[in-house]
């Protein structure tokens, strides 16, 4: 039977959407090898059975999705989950957590028992440290709310593990198409927030880094952006050069850097028809990279 979409006040369950994921992906830039990766974890196990199968290789139970903010990570999770053809249970971390007791490890039981309803599905986590936080860090807060976050926690990471228990009991293992299969695909800015507990092999085991764009990144998100754009010829030509110097700058940095280029071009005249060189400039005095700071504590990139 075909599963209608669900809304809650806590997540969204989106029934197989694979072009709205394809047209996702076509928006990001420099993140080939990345997305290359992810697709080999989350979708070729379903495209091709067979061949993990004959080298005794199982989807993942878990991918976490790390690196600073404003990188493309969410962006990147949403768009491979949706692409996959599989079901994709939407979940934002921040919003499972409610000052009622209990509701918040009740939440997140609704999501596993929808995901074992439509399995083979995507549990897709923004925000994962919000639910998944360590537990030394709770001794900060009033005893209640210490046991609160302990115990959302302890259900996540019980959930998790009955996912896999499922898994290998399960008859339709059988069927060699991973037709039980529940993948667990989380996105984090604050990796070291997150309880060792739930980065243990059989749950979120398999770990990919989004750095601060490359220079060859910038200049390449740069140009998917201005492709969007209008440009006048001095501006086309220096693309390249403006994409270099952009250092610190996330791929959210980047888009906002073009709005606001665009913007100062109209300012100049409502009826521009196209953004000078000069409009970067004008907007490169007023916009700053968010991840500075983060380039200059990782000058590695790691």
């Amino acid at each position: 039977s075909v599963v209608k979409p669900t809304r809650t006040s806590r997540f969204t369950l989106n029934i197989k959407t694979p072009n709205v994921g394809q047209s996702l992906l076509e928006s990001l830039a420099g993140l080939d090898k990345t997305i290359e990766r992810l697709r080999v974890l989350i979708q070729k196990p379903f495209q091709n059975p067979e061949v993990f199968l004959a080298l005794g290789v199982k989807p993942p139970k878990g991918v976490v999705i790390y690196g600073p903010p404003g990188v493309g990570k969410t962006v990147l999770a949403t768009a491979l989950a949706k692409e996959s053809g599989l079901n994709v249970i939407s979940l934002y971390g921040p919003s499972v957590i409610s000052k009622v007791v209990g509701e918040s490890s009740k939440a997140i039981s609704s999501v596993f028992r929808l995901a074992r309803d439509t399995a083979p599905c995507i549990i897709l986590i923004d925000q994962i440290e919000t639910i998944a936080n360590r537990r030394a860090s709770h001794s900060q807060g009033s005893g209640e709310q210490a046991h609160s976050f302990d115990r959302v926690l302890s259900t996540l990471l019980t959930e998790m593990d009955g996912v896999d228990i499922l898994s290998q009991s399960s008859s339709k293992e059988e069927d060699g198409k991973f037709s039980d299969s529940i993948i667990i695909l989380a996105t984090t800015s604050h990796p070291h927030h997150l309880d060792p507990a739930i980065l243990r092999p059989g749950r979120l085991d398999q770990h990919i880094f989004i750095p601060a764009p490359s220079s060859s990144q910038r200049v390449s998100i740069l140009s998917k952006k201005c492709s969007q754009m209008k440009l006048s010829r001095d501006c086309k030509d220096r693309i390249p050069i403006i994409g270099a110097q952009l250092e610190g700058f996330s791929g959210a940095d980047i888009a906002n850097l073009c709005q606001e280029a665009a913007l100062a071009a109209l300012r100049e005249d409502i009826e521009a028809e196209e953004v000078r060189l000069k409009h970067f400039q004008k907007a490169l005095d007023c916009c700053r990279g968010s991840l500075v700071g983060w380039v200059a504590r990782h000058p590695g990139g790691t």
